[in-house]
């Protein structure tokens, strides 16, 4: 999945990036797409409530900042934290505390892997650390 971060939104660009989002349960604000849509992505989307609009290839390439997008571009709300009370109240629940972690694929790899271990939460500093979604391409 291709990530790029702006100052105020991340956006996934890519027909099977988008499709997965879609199928996920992440939320998506908006969709942009080059000519006529996808039907399956169309129907995501829509089952989802999420605008897809029709833009120029210029367009869409502006959007997607020069990444690869396949004539598709998804917009993701800003990132939100829990408050670590709603962490460290995961009562019998491991709790991973990362230091450190600077590189963002790294964190990624650590995410994933906490999650497929039951991790019920973890906790990043908020500062000299990498953030969940500052991968670009």
């Amino acid at each position: 999945m291709t990530h790029r971060r702006t100052t105020d939104e991340l956006l996934v660009t890519g027909l099977n990036p988008v499709r997965e989002l879609l199928a996920s349960a992440q939320p998506v604000e908006r969709i942009w797409v080059r000519g006529a849509a996808d039907r399956q992505l169309t129907t995501a989307a829509g089952a989802r409530r999420v605008p897809v609009e029709s833009v120029s290839p210029d367009v869409l390439t502006r959007i997607a900042g020069g990444a690869a997008h396949q004539g598709v571009v998804a917009r993701l709300p800003e990132y939100r934290y829990a408050e670590l009370a709603a962490v460290s109240g995961a009562s019998g629940s491991a709790v991973l505390v990362l230091d450190g972690i600077q590189d963002p694929q790294n964190l990624g790899a650590i995410l994933r892997t906490a999650r497929a271990a039951g991790v019920a939460g973890v906790v990043v500093p908020k500062d000299r650390a990498a953030g969940p979604s500052t991968n670009k391409s």
